[in-house]
């Protein structure tokens, strides 16, 4: 072999080294196209792989965002009497943490940083009588739902039967999502939605696969509901708590009203109820741009303790019935616990329509919206009390609903 055969040998190495990459590549994305589920994109991938668990900074780092506007003219900032002898009422509340029993003691501020809590608001008689922000947070702190992002979309379902666009909360499902008619039971209707007993097939596992994992990081959850949403028993017998069925009803509402989701909250609900700030929906990306209406929903603590208090004022407030009061009554109507699925109920004994409560002794009860990692809105009607608390975590607190009714008590 010459000199010049060796060197031009040479030359064609790098060639066919990246000709055999490009091959091999070109192989995988077809296998990929082939095989992979539907669920499995490459953003879906990127997100789980880089994101990993769910975060309450996902609504600013991940997911795009809709946002709900509120009235400038309407604003109805709560009057607040101040901080001053609050804490003291609350000094001997006890609660447990990793199985032993602590108290909230005379300093309020190094429990709220104890507890992971960065945002802490008690409305009792229509006033803020105690506010705080902990964990680099101020009033002007967006905070996301998680979860309590399912009792917004109780109240939304409520406005949207009282104007028309749902006939009651016993029509079909099917009536409106008549694509879904050979996948679910025609008897599954939007109550079973809203009450978690819709019957449907759901694994609670996370991970890679998990309908968990799928359901919160999915960048098309639409396509997610028409492929996953799938009958697996007889609607109304257990109840199974779960994601999709949130995302079921956000479909509802969008075909019901001819809106997406966050023009509808903004029309019906914000501005109407002359909330403080704006707020969003976070969306599943900006192609599927739908709301992630099982655990999206964006807002200041200020204006999520406003939520609680329409609740606490059967759906009125300004003097403006926002929310249907019979809606209320009915949402909230403790029914006691059905045969569950569902290993969550340690804290509660009851549930409405995405709202979950306890029953006292006395036969009244409390009820809130809650969500993953400690976020609540808590209603206490007998005590005519709201309280919101938000955090990065739970705190370790094992039971936040029994020291909430305790704060709300005194």
């Amino acid at each position: 072999m010459t000199n010049n055969q060796a060197k031009r040998l040479l030359r064609q190495q790098p060639i066919r080294a990246s000709l055999l990459i490009f091959g091999v590549i070109t192989l995988l994305f077809l296998a990929w196209q082939l095989f992979a589920p539907n669920y499995m994109t490459p953003e879906y991938l990127r997100r789980v792989i880089f994101n990993g668990d769910s975060q309450v900074t996902d609504w600013r780092d991940v997911f795009p965002r809709a946002d709900i506007a509120n009235d400038p003219t309407h604003i109805g900032a709560l009057p607040t009497t101040g901080n001053d002898g609050q804490a003291t009422a609350w000094a001997a509340v006890s609660y447990y943490r990793d199985g032993a029993t602590e108290q909230i003691g005379p300093n309020m501020e190094k429990f709220l940083a104890d507890s992971d809590t960065s945002s802490f608001i008690v409305v009792r008689n229509g006033q803020i009588v105690y506010e705080a922000y902990a964990q680099g947070t101020t009033a002007d702190t967006i905070h996301t739902s998680m979860s309590a992002a399912k009792s917004f979309m109780s109240a939304l379902t409520g406005i949207a039967i009282r104007d028309g666009f749902i006939n009651s909360v016993n029509d079909s499902v099917v009536e409106y999502l008549p694509e879904l008619k050979d996948d679910i039971s025609g008897d599954m209707t939007i109550r079973d939605l809203l009450t978690m007993t819709a019957g449907n097939a759901y694994d609670d596992k996370g991970g890679l696969t998990g309908d968990d994992t799928k359901f919160y990081w999915s960048p098309r959850l639409k396509q997610l509901v028409l492929d996953y949403f799938r009958s697996a028993e007889t609607p109304g017998v257990h109840m199974h708590y779960n994601d999709i069925q949130p995302q079921v009803l956000g479909m509802i509402l969008e075909r019901a009203t001819g809106k997406k989701l966050a023009q509808f909250t903004e029309e019906v609900l914000w501005r109407p109820a002359g909330m403080e700030y704006a707020a969003s929906w976070s969306l599943d990306s900006k192609t599927g741009s739908f709301a992630q209406s099982a655990v999206g929903f964006n807002a200041r603590s200020r204006d999520f303790a406003r939520f609680g208090l329409l609740y606490l004022q059967k759906g009125i407030i300004n003097g403006s019935q926002v929310i249907p009061e019979a809606w209320v009554v009915d949402s909230t109507f403790m029914e006691e616990k059905p045969d569950s699925y569902f290993q969550g109920w340690h804290d509660s004994n009851a549930y409405g329509y995405y709202w979950w409560g306890n029953r006292k002794s006395d036969g009244s009860y409390d009820f809130y919206a809650r969500g993953k990692y400690g976020q609540f809105i808590y209603v206490s009607p007998a005590n005519n009390t709201v309280i919101v608390r938000t955090g990065a975590s739970t705190g370790q607190i094992q039971d936040w609903p029994q020291l909430l009714e305790q704060i709300a008590d005194r």
